[in-house]
């Protein structure tokens, strides 16, 4: 509960904040030099995106930027045509979060990192080019459903968002293929699906092999169960972040290894096994317990050696 109540009153701080950040801009809007601001932004809208992306850098959070936004249009100390660009550099300036922490970590973090990016910048850039069209949408929307301040901008960002999704859609492959070629990297995607238990022929019929199946795809869970003991003793010892993508893949596919596991063998229980068979077969139930368990062992430890890395803490050398 008292996690509960920090979050909550972090949260009222925000609101409360921005509310009196916006009281507090009133004897402000006949500042000449504010009007200057206005009218630059108005006529050379990158500036406006420009500015957006500083703030947002600088405090960390679109929400936040976005809600100043919200109270200096409310409070009537820009216009429409200067707090849109504003707005699109919001977007842009998230991302920048994203991209600082996805440095030391895989290329393929890199990648998902940088198509935030790129989704933020190319539709900047295309709303740009048609700013007056979208102008006005945003009043043309603020005219039909009787819109505030706040809510013009809540619709334009919404706008934003929706529109540019529909547009880049269908460019996804190629974005994928640029970024792929960009950040080329060596690290290999962990195969989730089940190696054994799909292939069909004529040994479904002899319950003997149904087991034997079962018994390679087990094994199959096992390796995966190795190779995320090794990737966090790797972790550990280079405290090399780019480990936990790899260990995090393992453990999705040992998780979806043993739900199809378990499933074929409560399946296959119905088959008349001898008595050896029986034993292999509960064997196999305690088998891909145990691997779960190592699994979320390993998730532990990354836990710890992250927040080992995080307070800076050293291990004594082994005399």
């Amino acid at each position: 509960m008292q996690n509960v109540g920090q979050i909550l009153f972090g949260l009222s701080g925000i609101f409360v904040g921005i509310e009196m950040l916006g009281s507090g801009m009133v004897p402000i809007k006949e500042w000449e030099l504010l009007q200057q601001i206005n009218v630059h932004f108005s006529e050379f809208p990158v500036f406006g995106v420009i500015t957006g992306v500083i703030i947002t850098v600088l405090i960390q959070s679109s929400s936040a930027s976005v809600g100043i936004l919200q109270e200096m249009y409310e409070e009537g100390l820009i216009s429409l045509s200067s707090a849109l660009p504003i707005l699109f550099g919001d977007n842009i300036g998230t991302t920048f979060t994203v991209i600082i922490a996805s440095i030391s970590m895989s290329s393929m973090a890199r990648r998902a990192a940088l198509s935030h990016l790129f989704f933020n910048l190319n539709g900047t850039i295309l709303f740009l080019i048609f700013f007056p069209l979208f102008t006005w949408y945003i009043e043309w929307l603020s005219t039909i459903l009787n819109l505030g301040g706040r809510m013009q901008i809540a619709f334009a960002h919404g706008s934003f968002n929706v529109i540019n999704t529909l547009i880049q859609l269908p460019f996804v492959g190629i974005f994928a293929y640029v970024l792929t070629k960009l950040f080329q990297g060596s690290e290999s995607t962990v195969d989730y699906g089940p190696k054994y238990l799909e292939k069909n022929g004529n040994e479904l019929h002899v319950p003997s092999n149904l087991l034997i199946k079962a018994k390679n795809e087990v094994v199959n869970m096992g390796e995966m169960a190795v190779n995320s003991l090794q990737e966090s003793l790797e972790y550990h010892l280079t405290s090399d972040t780019k480990h936990i993508g790899t260990i995090k893949q393992l453990e999705a596919a040992i998780n979806q290894l043993n739900i199809v596991t378990t499933e074929y063998l409560v399946k296959i229980s119905k088959e008349k096994f001898s008595d050896n068979d029986m034993r292999l077969h509960y064997s196999l139930y305690q088998n891909i317990l145990d691997i779960e368990r190592i699994g979320d062992t390993v998730e532990n430890l990354i836990e710890l050696i992250g927040y080992r890395e995080s307070q800076h803490v050293k291990f004594s050398k082994i005399r």
